[in-house]
């Protein structure tokens, strides 16, 4: 089975696990690598100065990876070979 790792849990990981996801590759692992437990949506950073408080622009990743496979490996990668 092949794996494929993405670094890093901002906007270009997480698109790049989705959309690798819902290629529905046949034998294909995917893992993101991120130190994080959550996705921070920096786009509705404005939705502060309304009232929402910074939990609310925070999403789980494993709210985000529900049932596409994607495995959230909450790690920080210090070398690769």
């Amino acid at each position: 089975m092949k794996h494929i790792v993405i670094v890093g849990g901002g906007f270009t990981g997480v698109t790049a696990a989705v959309d690798l996801a819902k290629a529905r590759l046949s034998e294909v692992k995917i893992t993101l690598v991120t130190p994080r437990s959550y996705f921070d949506y920096y786009p509705g950073l404005f939705h502060l100065l309304t009232g929402f408080s910074v939990r609310q622009l925070a999403i789980p990743y494993e709210y985000i990876f529900e049932r596409t496979g994607i495995v959230h490996e909450k790690t920080e990668v210090t070398s690769v070979n």
